[in-house]
């Protein structure tokens, strides 16, 4: 699925640079409905004031919500997003070598379990903080250079979430890819690669 939601992403992004609003939020869409994972992005959208691609993601999603619930109880639903989802965006899942997020990192590192929440909660805000300031600064660039603002947030995604397993890390092939291409395309020295 990490797989799938990398091409969900990757077509959003292309959308999103083609100027097809309606086919970017779409894409996004799909990605947020199976996992949460792409949910900044939608803050750079707001960032960006992409009206369109925010409202066509907004009808795909209610779409995809309201098909769920002719195919699965609601109750289930409600029971997965209560009991699985909800609860993980405030503690870490697990604390071993599979989960690579800052919060895995400090579950592995710090044994005091009051002050590590209180420095992931920090960490994870200062993080935010500088990021928004940077797409902020960045807003009024070039297609290619918003490219590089989502790549930030993208990354930021896998670092604050609450788990970012290894198999998650496939997401990264966007930042990567569009950086080496910035990179190589604007002839800037190879000091950035």
């Amino acid at each position: 699925v990490n797989n799938f939601i990398l091409l969900m992403v990757t077509l959003f992004a292309y959308y999103y640079v083609k100027k097809r609003d309606f086919l970017s939020g779409a894409f996004l869409a799909v990605a947020i409905a199976l996992k949460l994972f792409p949910i900044l992005l939608i803050l750079y959208l707001i960032i960006d004031k992409r009206w369109k691609i925010l409202a066509s993601f907004l009808v795909v999603l209610v779409t995809i919500v309201l098909l769920t619930f002719l195919f699965i109880k609601p109750a289930t639903t409600m029971f997965f997003f209560q009991k699985a989802v909800l609860p993980g965006f405030l503690t870490s899942w697990q604390g071993d070598y599979y989960n690579q997020a800052l919060s895995g990192f400090l579950m592995r590192s710090m044994s005091n379990l009051y002050f590590r929440n209180i420095l992931r909660i920090v960490l994870e805000a200062i993080l935010l903080f500088i990021s928004i300031l940077v797409l902020w600064r960045f807003k009024n660039v070039s297609s290619n250079q918003k490219i590089l603002n989502m790549s930030l947030l993208i990354t930021l995604s896998l670092i604050i979430n609450p788990f970012s397993w290894q198999h998650h890390f496939v997401w990264l092939l966007i930042p990567l890819l569009f950086t080496f291409f910035y990179i190589y395309n604007n002839h800037l020295s190879k000091r950035f690669f």
